[in-house]
């Protein structure tokens, strides 16, 4: 895949699934009051929330599919566009490449979210640093592994 080891894509996009995991988990053990609000228990997919209490082992499961999914795309792109930053570390590249996928994705992915969805702003604000820390730190590791 674009001159790099098929092997060294799978095991970055397994780092960035991981890495986003672990983050976004993180950030969901700080929100926890918004999870556990009765004024948003209509919000919360079934997938996520079948009934009270923490989301059941198929959330986590698709969570994870998705997410791995997600790296695939990151990892194409990214090898897509390492040329443009030849001059810089993988460490480096990776993360601007990761904050580039934020600017376009995940900023205004979270606008969209404030926008349509009745969530309150701390729980979005804490989306958007996630997706930003997730696109960043996963960046780097990707652009590390991925050379």
């Amino acid at each position: 895949m674009c001159g790099v080891a098929a092997w060294r894509c799978i095991v970055a996009s397994l780092v960035f699934t991981v890495t986003g995991f672990i983050v976004h988990t993180a950030g969901a053990f700080a929100t926890i009051g918004y999870y556990l609000d009765p004024a948003y228990f209509c919000v919360w997919s079934r997938l996520l929330m079948p009934a009270a209490g923490p989301p059941p082992i198929e959330f986590t499961l698709v969570s994870l599919g998705l997410g791995f999914v997600s790296a695939l795309l990151f990892v194409f792109v990214y090898l897509k566009a390492r040329p443009v930053f030849k001059e810089k570390s993988g460490v480096v590249a990776g993360s601007i490449f990761g904050f580039g996928v934020f600017l376009v994705g995940g900023l205004p992915g979270s606008f969209t979210l404030w926008l349509l969805i009745n969530l309150p702003g701390g729980l979005v604000a804490s989306y958007t640093i996630e997706a930003l820390a997730a696109s960043v730190i996963g960046g780097a590791l990707v652009g590390v592994i991925a050379r």
